[in-house]
């Protein structure tokens, strides 16, 4: 069940992945955010990576523990 739902949250993430992948191409088109939205995308960019980083490894222990 933990690595099921492991799966889902996998899932979630790299669609939201997708979106902020979108947004940052968008951001090198227009050349142009508002405000410190570039700041905040890289940032978005950062956690995305380490929480996807972190939900893969979780998996893998699930995955090997048979839990």
């Amino acid at each position: 069940a933990a690595y099921h739902e492991l799966l889902l949250l996998r899932t979630e993430l790299q669609k939201q992945g997708a979106n902020i992948n979108q947004i940052a191409k968008f951001a090198n088109t227009e050349r142009h955010l508002p405000g410190g939205a570039s700041a905040q995308l890289e940032a978005l960019q950062v956690l995305y990576r380490q929480l996807s980083t972190s939900v893969k490894n979780i998996q893998a222990i699930v995955y090997q523990n048979g839990w």
